[in-house]
């Protein structure tokens, strides 16, 4: 509740006892939004956005819990967003975005998303949608150097026409799964990179096998360093090639 209290864009921040209590508030007073742990005692979190699916002015939800098991659950009741604890702000901040955005009608001059779509090659994930809270844009799977995951983000570290560090939720592995027939390799459990940006491979001080990616180290793990040599070898043939 401080983290909420502290952001500017909060007004009444209001908390409830159990389930029920919160019921009753919710039935007697207009939210924007709530806040519901899944484990609460009386009636539990997915109980309760089940039964404020029936209010007339129904606030939109956000469910905050310690588990990810009930994900699927808090989707299909149309959540606004799934905050798993520890509450870390970067999180806080990213469910108030998404309420905002829902509550706000759209930003004249944001992207079509349709129009841009036309633009990049139809295949999975040619483009992901970045949403910043300020705008929203498309980052080219092309333009992406590397993917770096930090537990439920990924952060796409690009160039191109949106240069920078990009938020994106979703698991790396999906990212992986979709562009690894692209030019990308996934070269540890918190690095997909892609094969174009490779400029060094060397090894730390401990011998660890490192890979240069658009002028950043990054650790190799031992059972992808042989795939990670094949592959720029591979690369740099055909770009060899190209260039004749």
């Amino acid at each position: 509740m401080h983290q909420l209290r502290q952001d500017p864009r909060v007004g009444v921040v209001t908390g409830a006892r159990n389930g029920l209590d919160a019921l009753r508030q919710l039935r007697g007073n207009r939210f924007d939004a709530v806040f519901l742990d899944v484990n609460m005692p009386q009636l539990d979190g997915i109980e309760l956005a089940a039964v404020l699916a029936g209010l007339k002015h129904r606030p939109l939800i956000v469910f905050v819990t310690a588990h990810d098991s009930h994900a699927a659950e808090a989707y299909a009741l149309d959540a606004v967003d799934y905050v798993l604890k520890a509450l870390r702000a970067e999180r806080v901040q990213d469910a108030l975005n998404r309420i905002e955005r829902r509550l706000l009608p759209d930003v004249p001059g944001e992207v079509d998303d349709a129009r841009v779509l036309e633009t990049v090659a139809e295949d999975d994930l040619a483009a992901v949608k970045v949403d910043d809270g300020r705008r929203r844009f498309f980052v080219r799977r092309d333009a992406v150097q590397f993917a770096e995951s930090h537990r439920d983000y990924v952060h796409l570290h690009a160039g191109g026409e949106n240069p920078g560090v990009h938020v994106l939720r979703i698991p790396l592995s999906v990212l992986e799964s979709k562009w690894q027939k692209h030019g990308f390799l996934r070269v540890h459990r918190s690095y997909l990179i892609n094969l174009r940006y490779v400029t060094e491979l060397a090894r730390d001080p401990m011998g660890a096998q490192l890979v240069r990616v658009a002028g950043q180290d990054l650790s190799v793990s031992r059972r992808m360093a042989a795939a990670l040599r094949d592959r720029v070898d591979e690369t740099s043939r055909r770009g060899a090639n190209q260039r004749r």
